[in-house]
């Protein structure tokens, strides 16, 4: 289903919210495709159905639930895509996805289409600032890292926000309480810009559209801290390995861990200790076969 933000803001509300960007001559920019063909399918008939062409897409990152219909869409449509420099390494190869949470060529369970998208050329890299398609106007891009390395967000000619996955709404945290980040310190330098800001209204992937972002991004920062301190606590009691630290985690802050979940899991608390150890709060120790990890001071 279309819904309308604002006058040239619109957003297709399905599992991902599909960000429209209206142009002129009946076109639009889209912001994420969805998870795979059939939500990319979907996403081209409803803006069919309202007479619209897609001429540029645009992807905020690099996860499957928001690229996976890319492929399809841009060559139904001979439209563009742009991602930043990062992410667009992992559009066009996104096996490095799985490759990387693992940290080695994976196990065949995770090469599944939540982790292993289908591989979409980038045509143009996506940088902070203005952003302009075929000469028009179309707002901006802002910088919003940390859930990825280099997650983007694009604020309308309307002054609405897509967010991508930079925060979270509450039931998205009561279903998934370890929210996946890949840098926790840049994921929290993110939420704090954003209570610096007052546009016109935000849309997450996951969630409606807010008028103020505040509260929710007060929130994010909340589990955020709980996290890491639950982390600091069960180190001071004694050193831990990572998964060790994952065990106590998932155990205080229930996740029902699959082959995806699981890596997931692990590449977040890895991102939650990184983020202590740049505060001085950690630091790794040595034994003759593990590496641990031990409260500072």
């Amino acid at each position: 289903m279309l819904k309308r933000l604002d006058a040239k803001t619109l957003y297709i509300d399905a599992h991902v919210k599909v960000g429209v960007l209206l142009l002129e001559g009946g076109r639009c920019a889209i912001v994420d495709t969805g998870l795979d063909d059939d939500a990319g399918k979907q996403v081209l008939k409803v803006l069919q159905a309202e007479g619209l062409t897609v001429s540029r897409v645009i992807l905020t990152h690099h996860h499957a639930d928001h690229i996976g219909a890319a492929a399809l869409i841009r060559r139904r449509t001979a439209a563009q895509v742009m991602a930043s420099a990062f992410e667009k390494a992992l559009v066009e190869n996104p096996y490095l996805e799985p490759f990387y949470l693992y940290g080695a060529a994976p196990f065949d369970a995770l090469e599944n289409r939540f982790l292993k998208a289908k591989p979409c050329p980038v045509d143009l890299v996506l940088e902070e600032g203005p952003l302009v398609i075929d000469g028009e106007a179309a707002g901006r891009a802002v910088a919003l890292p940390g859930h990825s390395h280099q997650q983007m967000g694009i604020c309308s000619p309307d002054d609405v926000l897509f967010t991508a996955d930079s925060f979270f709404p509450a039931e998205v945290l009561d279903k998934y309480p370890i929210p996946y980040h890949a840098d926790v310190t840049r994921a929290r330098a993110t939420l704090e810009a954003l209570l610096a800001t007052g546009h016109a209204a935000y849309l997450p992937a996951h969630g409606e559209p807010v008028s103020d972002v505040k509260p929710v991004a007060r929130m994010n920062l909340e589990v955020m801290d709980r996290l890491s301190d639950f982390i600091l606590e069960i180190l001071t009691r004694q050193p831990r390995s990572r998964e060790e630290v994952l065990a106590a985690v998932v155990e205080a802050f229930p996740v029902t861990l699959n082959s995806t979940q699981f890596h997931l899991t692990y590449s977040a608390i890895g991102a939650y200790l990184a983020h202590l150890k740049h505060q001085r709060f950690v630091e790794p120790e040595f034994t003759a076969s593990h590496m641990l990890w031990r409260r500072s001071g």
